[in-house]
């Protein structure tokens, strides 16, 4: 049986590597969701121009007299000049989460950069608003529309950033190793649902009922399901398995058990319970 039971290197180095790839994937993924960039125009970038992410070089469309949902334009107020594409700057429109669209594709002609993290709010609402299949009949809802109507989509696409960056450096360091390893899992488990398995539902092309139905043997379909699967795996491997060695968990865990160790002993009572009285 002692041939069965991990060594102890295994046990506490093994989670030094899982913590190393996952740190550097998700810190790379989350900074590269807030600085880099990627061009929409139409009506995705009509969707993020009514979450107020971004805004056209034309003014939107006036509300009808006596409509509440949008202010009456001042007179000489200024049209904003260009499009704006910062990850917390709000766009100076009214947001949309009763009432008709304020902009729409024609607004959008000419591509428009905006970040990286904007991409995972048009996968969630393309995911709760799937276009019309090629034949006509309505497409799959794969999100719940509660959890995209509003300004919800925006909300969740910067908690995925946060959760990246902010389990990324923790897992880095070691420290709240476990929760860092659950929030990482959940991140790549919405990720494959929403690059993945969703794209394969609304076009009607799945293997499995859920996955893409690529061919068995293609690398190119089948790798970055297979890349989100291993971050996956090894993000859950390490909330099991904890932080091993060299790590801020074993640190603290360390100087708790050593504060522990110094408080002195509670003395005795003498054996019998008499005491020298009881003896005479």
């Amino acid at each position: 049986m002692s041939a069965l039971r991990p060594s102890y290197l295994a046990v506490s180095y093994a989670p030094v590597f899982l913590r190393a790839v996952l740190a550097v994937t998700f810190l790379w993924a989350g900074l590269g969701k807030v600085f880099a960039t990627f061009p929409v125009k139409g009506e995705p970038a009509a969707v993020l121009a009514n979450l107020g992410v971004i805004t056209p070089n034309v003014a939107p469309p006036p509300a009808p007299p006596g409509d509440p949902a949008q202010p009456i334009p001042t007179p000489g107020a200024a049209i904003p000049s260009g499009p704006s594409s910062g990850l917390f700057t709000l766009a100076q429109t009214a947001p949309v989460s009763s009432g008709p669209a304020q902009f729409t594709a024609d607004d959008f002609a000419e591509p428009v950069k905006v970040r990286r993290v904007w991409g995972i709010a048009l996968r969630i609402h393309t995911a709760a608003n799937p276009p019309a299949k090629a034949d006509g009949t309505p497409g799959s809802t794969t999100w719940p529309k509660a959890v995209a109507s509003g300004l919800w989509p925006k909300y969740l696409a910067l908690a995925v950033v946060f959760a990246e960056l902010a389990a990324g450096f923790a897992v880095a360091l070691g420290l709240f190793t476990r929760l860092s390893g659950f929030l990482l899992a959940g991140v790549m488990l919405g990720a494959i649902w929403l690059d993945q398995c969703t794209p394969a539902i609304q076009a009607g092309s799945t293997f499995l009922f859920v996955l893409p139905n690529h061919d068995l043997w293609s690398v190119e379909g089948w790798r970055p399901l297979l890349w989100q699967f291993s971050l996956f795996s090894s993000a859950m491997a390490l909330a099991l398995i904890g932080p091993g060695v060299m790590s801020a968990d074993r640190a603290i865990e360390a100087m708790r058990t050593a504060g522990k160790s110094k408080r002195p002993a509670p003395i005795a009572p003498p054996a019998g319970g008499g005491g020298a009285k009881g003896g005479s």
